[in-house]
Order: C-alpha cells, then structure tokens, then sequence
C-alpha cells in the first residue's frame, strides 16, 4: 500500500487523477484525502536506519517550500537548523526506538532557510511487532505560538499593572519632600560644588517621578506619550545620566554613538528607564565591579526575520548592553523577561524591571532579546524601528 501512496502521489504532482492499482475507490478517495489535508502528512521508511522519507503531501511542500521528489530518500532532519533544540530531537528519537508515538514543538527552517515553529506528531507504523513506517504529521504553529506567548504576557503584565500602581503611588509620594527641600536648598546656596550636587540630586529626583508617572501611566493602561526622537542624542543624554548611578568599580564602555543612529517613536524618558534598568541590572551582576559595554548601530531588517521577530521590516536602531558578570542558563534565561521573576536574593530584587523594559519597547514596536551562558556574562539587545525625520516629511 505504501508503494501505491507513493506512486499516486506522484502521478498527483503531475496534476492527472489519481488512480490505484485496479482503480478502487477506496484507495483513490484515500489518496484525495491525503492529498487535501491541510496538515504536513509524511511517511518515513522504518525498516531501514536512516527512517528515509518516501512520501510527502501537498500540505508538507506548502509548508516547507520542499517537493516530494527533492526529500524521498532523505531524513527528515533537513528541516533542523542552528537552533533547533537538540534535546527536542534527541526526546523524539527516544520514543520512536521505543515504538510509541511522541509529540514535540520544535523550531525548524524552510527551503529558504526561514524559520518556523513546527508541531510534530510522529506515530510508528507495525507490521508483527516490528516498526516498518513512521507516520508524520506537521502543523505550522508559528502564529499560533506568538499568540500564547502573548497572552501569557498580556496576563502577566495586567498584575504587574496592579502592583506597580500602588507602589508608584507610595514612591511619589516619598519624592515629593525630596523634590520641595532641594528646591529650597538651591536658592539658599551660592556654593558651586553644592550647587553642582543640588543639581544632581534635583535631576535624579525628577526623572525617578517621571518614570513614576510612566508606571502609573502603565498600570492604568494609558499610552505612553510617543514622539519621533533623534536617537544619538538621546542615547547619548541617556547614558550620560546613568554613568552616575553606577559604582565607580564599574567601567562603562561606549562604541557606536559617534555617528547618526536615525530617528525613532519613542519617549526620552522611558529610554532612561531602559537603559537604566539595564546598566544596574548588569552592575549587580558584576557585584559592582567589572565593565559594561554599550553598542549601538544600524541594522537592516529583512522580512523572514521579521515575520519571525514580529515587527516590520527595515531600518533598525540596536542597542546591546554587555556585561562581564557570571551570566545565566537556560532556565533563568526562559523566564527572565517575566514579571515578579528575580534571581536576588530576598529584598534586592523585585523582578519588575525587565518586564516593564520588555513591555517599554513593545510599546515602540520593537524587540528585545537576551544571550548568555554560565560564565560568559549577559548581553541585552534592543532594536528601535527607524521612522523619517521630522525635517523629511
């Protein structure tokens, strides 16, 4: 039977009817309903230790962009890439050489080398006890898997919004006097260097109730007040704020902001608290010493990885912070955009700060995103979508 799904698949292909061994019509509408699912259906030769392929449906090439008669004879593993999960693969493996059937989400790439996200069931086919087919079945669920993880968050940051409206209220509060008696100070003084450090401390006190107001903005679900910004300057400005709330252990190194970065949708103040949740997250890493580097440049996005990373082609800002610390596996590494999620110990984190950073450049419609490995540091990377110029409209 598997050598007649093979050759009506192949008379198929070639658009004439489909017609099995004395013409049944059991065989045929078998073969018409293969043919017209709307999942990847494949089969793969069990008997033989490679498992080739010797069937793909239509659905499959749709999918993949590969034809039957470029994969027969060929291992599914084609479609695995660069970050396939090994472990994924490997827990497969595992349960076909036990004869069961086995399910899996794994990140595999088309014939044009974009990425999807692909369901897989993989049922073995026995014939006396003996495995001799291995039925596949693919779903692309690369939408589907977006959506979840968006609703995932959505429920997270809809608590992290009820929290943070009351902490920001009861920070507010606390600026206020901070606010009042500098002001008051500064016109009791004439003194350069107080005056200087009055300055600071003025300056830092209103930035931390603007991003009061952003988070109280936040958790009433109010948009932020977006507006096109020359980034270079601000990142520069950015930066220059911050330098003076890290140890002076800790060595901030700056590359790629001698020259025009763009123009981006964004608020100047939430760039602040951006970098600012980073650079101290990074500082804290390092216990305080070790170095920070900063890079920022153009980048051009081009369509497949943008429909992979959800945002929309072309021109980016991106920013990456790095730092030197321990940095993190796997499992902080899933779960470390989450609300409420810390590594820190008790009372020195709250696991607040990369949700809102994460929750900041979607709001931008940009993309953020973390590597790392057990002692090779941390590196954030942020992307800014470039937007024409006031000047050029």
């Amino acid at each position: 039977m598997l050598q007649d799904l093979i050759e009506a698949r192949k008379v198929h292909s070639d658009g004439d009817a489909v017609r099995w061994g004395d013409g049944g019509v059991c065989n045929e509408l078998f073969a018409a309903a293969i043919e017209s699912c709307p999942v990847g259906i494949t089969i793969s030769d069990a008997t033989r230790p490679s498992t080739p392929l010797i069937y793909v449906n239509s659905a499959f090439s749709g999918i993949t962009g590969y034809y039957l008669q470029e994969v027969v004879g060929h291992n599914l593993d084609f479609l695995n890439g660069p970050d396939t999960d090994s472990a994924a693969i490997r827990r497969v493996a595992a349960a076909l050489r036990m004869n069961e059937p086995v399910d899996a989400e794994i990140l595999q790439y088309r014939k044009d080398g974009a990425p999807f996200w692909c369901e897989v069931r993989m049922t073995p086919l026995s014939q006396d006890g003996q495995a001799v087919a291995l039925i596949g079945v693919h779903n692309d669920i690369t939408d589907k898997r977006q959506r979840r993880i968006e609703d995932q968050r959505r429920h997270k940051l809809q608590a992290l919004g009820q929290l943070a409206g009351g902490v920001a209220h009861e920070i507010n509060n606390l600026l206020q006097p901070i606010v009042t008696y500098t002001d008051l100070m500064l016109g009791a003084t004439q003194d350069p260097d107080t005056l200087r450090r009055l300055h600071r401390v003025m300056t830092s006190a209103e930035k931390a109730r603007d991003i009061v107001r952003g988070i109280l903005r936040f958790s009433r679900g109010e948009a932020a007040c977006l507006s096109v910004t020359a980034l270079q300057p601000a990142l520069v400005e950015a930066l220059e704020f911050i330098r003076g709330l890290l140890p002076i252990s800790v060595a901030v190194v700056v590359t790629g902001l001698n020259r025009d970065l763009g123009h981006g949708r964004i608020s100047t103040v939430e760039l602040t608290q951006v970098l600012t949740n980073l650079l101290n997250n990074a500082a804290q890493a390092m216990a305080g010493r070790g170095t920070v580097t900063v890079e920022a440049g153009l980048d051009r996005i081009e369509p497949a990885a943008a429909a992979v990373l959800g945002i929309a082609p072309g021109m980016v800002c991106r920013v990456s912070v790095a730092d030197t610390g321990p940095g993190m596996d796997e499992t902080v590494l899933a779960h470390v955009f989450d609300p409420f999620f810390t590594t820190k110990p008790v009372g020195l984190g709250t696991g607040l700060g990369l949700s809102v950073v994460y929750g900041i450049i979607q709001d931008w419609h940009g993309t953020i995103s973390v590597t790392s490995a057990p002692g090779q540091g941390a590196r954030f990377t942020f992307s800014i979508p470039c937007v024409d110029s006031p000047e050029g409209r």
